[in-house]
């Protein structure tokens, strides 16, 4: 009977031990905190927070870090996460990293953050495996060691966290911590895009129009980068209008190449500010005027877009919008040569050969065509065929006459252009001799070649004025 008794007595004291026998259930303040009855739940739940439950612990810390069922105390819901993380449980690890990351109550450590993310990780929380990521990709905390970053990121990412899936496909993308490899840094990007990440629909864009990873294909570049664009990137807005202005991989549409370069304009991107500039100027898409077109090129000019100088120099040149000012015209296309403008460069050599508003210097001519020539542009590559031709600021040579002259025929975009290019290598072939032309030949396929190395196919550039009228 003694036994029977004492049993009994034990029984008592741990139902007093561990709560009162007056306490429901937690299984009622789970259901409650499940059902939106934060007020219930917390009742119930701060008597097993207190007897040291780590799940009523750390959906304490929950409810008054949100203030939902009490009154928001962030001291409070810190207490109640460490604890709970001091027994392990991983949500309430999360939480530490996470406040030892932004410093929220605590002095920021990054170290100590990692610390706290590590056994979260273990247990496949992949938050905590993609902050780890980012540490040891960018030494925070942690000694930075590239294939750790690569093993957290990948482990996150196959539980579907989209930045994880971004970083890791920015890595595959250079080669970091990972072995280089464009088709898997689209499979991750394309994840990463299809729940939304801006950067992956962006970098998606870029695989396609390069041809990296994927076939090459504009229309597949052009509508991940609409969908970045109506996100809000700004360099996709910017390049979206390019192939709705130039009608490349998707039907031409100046309407949609202004309202996309107006967007990106608006977020202060020189490109788009320049090329918005040339619609307004011809009355593409958008009203013709040059006033418009003015503003937008010195907005541009100011961030020294070398395009908008020479768009600039083209208004001086034929008092459009402004006054004719032949000298500030050629004092802006100076500006935009020296920033590399093939398109400036291309003007001032014309300029310097025929002597109008300098004096004639075909020395400085040939050098100005070389430069445009070189940046892929095949009027000037024609210019400088033709100074090599006529040994004008150049040695005579009808080798390199010949293979500018080639250059400039398989790109020049009006036909009429590009037949008296082909008339002119013909021309120049046919007084050759048979090892002359041949050495002719190889020299401009190699040529051909290093170009193809040097110029890739331009997004950020204007659509290029010609200066009808410009002297």
């Amino acid at each position: 009977m003694f036994w029977k008794i004492a049993a009994r007595s034990l029984v008592v004291i741990s139902c007093f031990v561990a709560v009162s026998c007056m306490t429901p259930s937690r299984q009622i303040a789970d259901d409650a905190y499940e059902a939106g009855d934060f007020a219930k739940a917390a009742a119930i739940y701060q008597v097993y927070a207190e007897q040291g439950d780590p799940l009523a612990q750390y959906r304490m810390g929950r409810m008054y870090s949100d203030g939902k069922g009490v009154e928001p105390d962030l001291k409070r819901a810190h207490a109640y996460f460490e604890s709970a993380a001091a027994q392990g449980y991983g949500e309430a690890e999360l939480e530490m990293g996470h406040a030892f990351r932004r410093g929220v109550l605590v002095e920021q450590d990054y170290g100590e953050s990692a610390t706290w993310y590590e056994p979260a990780a273990e247990k496949d929380f992949a938050d905590a495996q993609y902050w780890l990521g980012e540490y040891y990709s960018n030494g925070q905390g942690v000694e930075r060691n590239y294939e750790i970053a690569a093993a957290y990121w990948k482990s996150a990412a196959e539980l579907g966290h989209r930045e994880a899936q971004a970083s890791l496909g920015a890595f595959y993308e250079k080669g970091l911590g990972v072995e280089q490899d464009y088709s898997l840094a689209a499979l991750w990007w394309r994840r990463a895009a299809g729940q939304g990440h801006v950067g992956a629909q962006a970098a998606l864009g870029d695989l396609y129009r390069n041809g990296l990873g994927v076939q090459q294909n504009f229309l597949e570049a052009a509508k991940w980068w609409q969908r970045a664009a109506d996100n809000g990137h700004a360099e996709s807005q910017t390049n979206v209008a390019y192939l709705y202005g130039r009608g490349i991989g998707i039907s031409q549409n100046y309407e949609l190449a202004a309202k996309y370069w107006r967007m990106a304009a608006d977020q202060g991107v020189a490109a788009a500010q320049s090329n918005l500039g040339v619609l307004y100027s011809k009355g593409l898409g958008a009203a013709q005027s040059f006033e418009p077109a003015l503003e937008l090129w010195t907005q541009a000019a100011a961030q020294n877009y070398p395009d908008a100088y020479y768009n600039l120099g083209y208004l001086y040149a034929n008092g459009y919008g402004v006054t004719r000012d032949i000298d500030r015209a050629i004092a802006l296309w100076t500006k935009a040569a020296d920033l590399g403008s093939a398109a400036a460069q291309d003007r001032l050599g014309y300029i310097h050969e025929k002597g109008l508003g300098v004096p004639v210097n075909a020395e400085r001519a040939a050098e100005l065509y070389r430069r445009a020539a070189n940046q892929g542009l095949p009027g000037a590559q024609a210019n400088l065929a033709s100074l090599y031709q006529r040994g004008l600021g150049v040695k005579k040579d009808p080798v390199e006459a010949y293979v500018w002259y080639d250059l400039a025929s398989k790109a020049l975009e009006s036909p009429e252009l590009q037949s008296q290019a082909i008339a002119e290598r013909e021309r120049i072939a046919a007084e050759m001799p048979p090892d002359e032309r041949a050495k002719a030949q190889s020299l401009a396929e190699l040529r051909q070649g290093k170009l193809r190395e040097t110029v890739t196919f331009q997004f950020f550039k204007p659509v290029a004025i010609v200066g009808e009228n410009t002297p």
